[in-house]
């Protein structure tokens, strides 16, 4: 049993080389059409300053405006991860103009909202449309409190 010892060994390690390879190359085909050169800039992050520019035009270059989104409208359905991400992105694009997240009390209100929902801003949340730029972007004039 012992002269077979060796050979048993040198098959595992060969079983185990094969199936780490077929892993290998079975993981290769899936993602293979998941990453194109062509796709470089065409991300969230690097088109977001696009989807804000018109918003960005209408509002002062510092100070304090509102935030609000999905998460800040009753009953709206939202994804925390996805708000959180928009957010981030919004805040960075509209630097050094401060978003106060949550928050109507203030002359402007930028909101972001992507989801469609049976919105009625005025009478919950107290702010009015001043301009929807599409893409879920809008600016509403907020409670100044």
């Amino acid at each position: 049993m012992t002269r077979f010892r060796p050979i048993l060994q040198a098959a595992l390690i060969l079983a185990m080389l094969i199936a780490t390879c077929t892993a290998v190359v079975d993981y290769s085909r899936q993602t293979a059409g998941l990453w194109s050169p062509q796709r470089i800039g065409q991300d969230a992050a690097s088109t977001w300053p696009d989807r804000l520019l018109l918003v960005q035009q209408d509002l002062p270059p510092t100070g304090v405006i509102g935030y609000i989104s999905e998460q800040d409208y009753p009953g709206a359905p939202f994804s925390p991860i996805g708000q959180d991400e928009e957010y981030v992105l919004t805040q960075y694009v509209m630097a050094p103009l401060i978003l106060d997240r949550g928050s109507v009390k203030h002359e402007f209100v930028l909101g972001n909202f992507s989801n469609p929902y049976d919105y009625d801003f005025t009478a919950v949340l107290g702010v009015y449309l001043i301009y929807d730029y599409g893409y879920g972007i809008s600016l509403f004039k907020g409670t100044e409190q």
